[in-house]
């Protein structure tokens, strides 16, 4: 990472790497300041570490602190455990007591309410002395580097363990599929999660890219941003296009190129919105922190009749192509690769996967069969007649499907549909097994109006025998999510 940053320094010296935009100010990080405020951060915490195998935990936030503090553990070759601020208190205590953390770093503006951890306040790096080491890394690229705890829904969270070698592979991907030297890159997606830190935070500064960050989004902030930035890319969830798709007739994106939307399904309707409102693309990915970010994406450079294909017209929106570094095949459940448009198991291998779940042998051997990473995601993929390339489409989860009168359903297959086809605000389904072993889905859906259940069966008559329709329709005043947009299925019914 030190010959990295001095690569950058030598670079890009005076070139903005991060913009910082709060109600209050606008602050400004150069790689010339990174490459001298991580050093201080550095020398400040190598006195806390007893060995370089100690991981440190951070509770990042949209602050030069936190970004000083990323790059500077990153410099110790000091495996770093991101932490969402929100985390529940006793999910909290298992995950830093399996990495045998002591302390949580976090800059003076979190929230730390109700967190119970001992907390270290990262200081100012104008409080920080300036006389330091010129190098404090040792380099070894195969070991764990980052940490990230899966959500796990209703289990317990499994921790995934990356090296820099395969984050800089993703990095490297994401370089090569944007050209994203010298761009800007908008989001306001929270650094302690995957996609915020390996595409704005870590992609960017391999790439020498600007990436403007906004620590919460509103409809204002968001427009105001892309006035006065004019960025090259609005990395997003689908909950923000949502707004945007339905924002006052006045609202304007010009000076936006496009969006790359990631972390939750992308349903058709939202990009028709977008595309008819604002002439923009929304340029579906998809990947896991098992797979360090993005695993697959629509190329920037896809022809508009292709677009229209993949994303426009089709019922199920394409999630791309594979990024350099990375395989991606459909396989069936003996592990035997399927041909086009045949639905089984995405899996990959490549340089962009995972060492593994910390001490987590169960788990690895599940998930790595054959030398495939297995993802337990459903799709196919249609096959490009002039490149020979591969676009895949998520069908749903293994474990979120429904079995009735010997038809496999896909619930993600359903709800597409539906918010595809009725005028839903949301809408999510959910399986429960009866007692005499069949299955029965609920649909549970968000409306300004009562949907009657003829307009429900209507949208799914022509792909879905009548036998395998939801059994009850009901109206919800919400659906959990997350921030970033996925379900949180145990607090459904």
């Amino acid at each position: 990472m030190a010959s990295l940053l001095e690569n950058r320094l030598l670079e890009n010296e005076n070139g903005t790497f991060i913009t910082i935009l709060d109600e209050h100010q606008t602050r400004s990080v150069s790689y010339s300041d990174l490459y001298w405020g991580s050093l201080r951060v550095a020398a400040w915490l190598k006195p806390m570490l007893k060995d370089s195998k100690q991981a440190l935990a951070i509770m990042p936030h949209f602050d030069s602190e936190s970004i000083y503090t990323i790059f500077a553990v990153m410099r110790l070759n000091v495996p770093i455990l991101f932490i969402d601020p929100k985390t529940p208190q006793a999910r909290l205590r298992e995950i830093t007591s399996k990495l045998r953390i002591r302390h949580i770093l976090c800059s003076r503006d979190v929230d730390t309410s109700g967190v119970e951890c001992s907390l270290i306040r990262i200081p100012a790096i104008d409080q920080l002395e300036k006389f330091v080491e010129p190098r404090l890394d040792t380099e070894d690229q195969d070991k764990d580097c980052f940490y990230f705890a899966t959500s796990g829904s209703t289990a317990s969270s499994k921790i995934v363990g990356q090296s820099m070698r395969q984050s800089l592979a993703n990095a490297e991907g994401l370089k090569q599929c944007h050209s994203l030297e010298g761009k800007r890159i908008l989001t306001c997606l929270p650094l302690h999660h995957v996609n915020g830190f390996h595409f704005t935070v870590l992609g960017s500064f391999y790439s020498g890219a600007h990436s403007i960050l906004l620590p919460k989004f509103s409809l204002f902030g968001y427009i105001h941003a892309v006035e006065k930035f004019e960025p090259d890319i609005g990395s997003v969830v689908p909950s923000i296009l949502e707004v945007l798709a339905e924002a006052p007739s006045s609202t304007q994106l010009d000076k936006l190129g496009y969006f790359v939307s990631a972390a939750a399904p992308l349903f058709r309707v939202t990009a028709r919105k977008i595309w008819s409102r604002y002439g923009k693309r929304v340029l579906q990915a998809y990947g896991l922190s098992e797979t360090i970010n993005f695993t697959t994406m629509i190329p920037p450079n896809t022809s508009q009749e292709q677009y229209e294909d993949l994303i426009l017209e089709n019922e199920i929106p394409s999630i791309g192509t594979a990024i350099s570094g990375v395989d991606v095949f459909i396989l069936d459940n003996s592990g035997r690769e399927l041909g086009p448009n045949t639905i089984g198991e995405i899996c990959m291998r490549g340089q962009s996967i995972m060492n593994g779940y910390y001490k987590n042998d169960i788990e690895n051997k599940k998930c790595f069969t054959a030398g495939y990473f297995h993802s337990q995601d459903l799709g196919y993929y249609t096959l490009d007649a002039q490149s020979g390339k591969k676009f895949i489409h998520i069908t749903g989860r293994v474990k979120n499907i429904a079995k009735i009168d010997g038809f496999t359903v896909s619930l993600e297959e359903i709800e597409h549909l539906l918010r595809n086809r009725v005028d839903l605000d949301d809408v999510i389904c959910v399986s429960e097994r009866s007692q005499s072993g069949v299955d029965k889905i609920t649909v549970l859906y968000v409306s300004k109006n009562e949907i009657d259940k003829n307009t429900f069966e209507k949208a799914l008559e022509s792909y879905f025998p009548k036998n395998v329709y939801p059994s009850l329709y009901r109206k919800v005043d919400r659906i959990p999510r997350t921030p970033t947009g996925k379900v949180l299925r145990r607090h459904l019914m």
